[in-house]
C-alpha cells in the first residue's frame, strides 16, 4: 500500500475513533449533569464556568433568608429525608439564626441536596426538592418558613398541613407540580455531581456574596460560627 494512503488511512481512523470518544463523554456527561443541555441552549456560559472551572454554588434567583444586603453567605445543601440535615435545621438552625442572621451579618440560601440516582428514582428527597421549588414560584415570600417546618414536623411526608398553614393553594401547587419543569432542581443535581457531594451532607459554602467560599462538610456549629466570622474580618464589618 502506498504510504500516503496508510497515512491517510490511519489519520481517518483516529479522527473517527476520537469523535466517537467525544460523544459517548458529551453523552456520559449531559446523563451525569441534567443541567447541561439547558445551559448549552441558553448560551449560559458564565453558568458553565461556575459549574465546571470555579465549583462555585449557582444561587442566582434562589430565595433568601436574611438581610438582602448581608455580605456574608452562608448556602447549605440539604436533604429532609437526611437525619444528619434535618439535625442542622432543627439544632444549629436556630443557633445561626439567632447570631448571624437576625444581626444582618449572614444571608442564607438553601439548596436541594438531590443526586442523579434520587432523580432516577424519584424518591422522597426529589419529591421535596420539586415540592420546594413549586413553593419558591407560587409563594416565593414563605418559602423559608416552609423550609422550616418542613424540617421541624415529625412526618415531612404530610405536605398538604404545610401548604395549608402557609396559606398556599392546594390546586395552584398541584399545578405546578404537574408542569414538571424544575431547572433549578437540574441545577442542584449537577452541582451535587459535579462537586463531589454524593453520599456528602449537609455541605455549607460559606463565602461573600457567594464568592471565595469554603467548604464545610457536616460542620459543627463551632466550625461554622468561625469560618463565617473569618468572613466578616475579610470584609471589616
Amino acid at each position: 500500500m502506498n504510504p500516503k494512503t496508510t497515512i491517510a488511512l490511519i489519520t481517518t481512523c483516529l479522527i473517527l475513533y476520537l469523535a466517537v470518544f467525544l460523544v459517548v463523554s458529551y453523552s456520559r456527561e449531559f446523563e451525569r449533569k441534567p443541567i447541561l443541555s439547558t445551559k448549552m441552549d441558553e448560551a449560559d456560559f458564565s453558568g458553565l464556568y461556575d459549574l465546571y472551572l470555579s465549583s462555585r454554588p449557582d444561587i442566582a434567583g434562589r430565595p433568601w433568608y436574611g438581610d438582602k444586603d448581608a455580605q456574608v453567605t452562608v448556602i447549605a445543601y440539604l436533604d429532609p429525608t437526611s437525619g444528619s440535615s434535618r439535625s442542622f435545621m432543627q439544632e444549629m438552625f436556630p443557633l445561626l439564626d439567632e447570631e448571624f442572621i437576625q444581626s444582618g451579618v449572614v444571608r442564607f440560601y438553601q439548596k436541594s441536596h438531590v443526586s442523579r440516582q434520587d432523580l432516577l428514582a424519584e424518591n422522597d428527597n426529589l419529591k421535596y426538592a420539586n415540592s420546594l421549588s413549586c413553593v419558591a414560584r407560587v409563594r416565593k415570600e414563605v418559602y423559608y418558613g416552609f423550609l422550616l417546618d418542613l424540617f421541624r414536623t415529625d412526618d415531612p411526608g404530610q405536605l398538604d398541613s404545610l401548604l395549608d398553614a402557609h396559606g398556599i393553594s392546594e390546586e395552584t401547587f398541584g399545578r405546578c407540580l404537574q408542569k414538571g419543569n424544575f431547572p433549578e432542581v437540574l441545577q442542584d443535581v449537577s452541582e451535587v455531581e459535579s462537586f463531589g457531594m454524593v453520599g456528602v451532607e449537609p455541605r455549607f459554602y460559606v463565602g461573600i456574596h457567594g464568592r471565595g467560599n469554603t467548604v464545610l462538610d457536616g460542620a459543627s456549629y463551632s466550625r461554622l460560627r468561625r469560618e463565617i466570622l473569618t468572613k466578616k474580618l475579610e470584609i471589616g464589618v
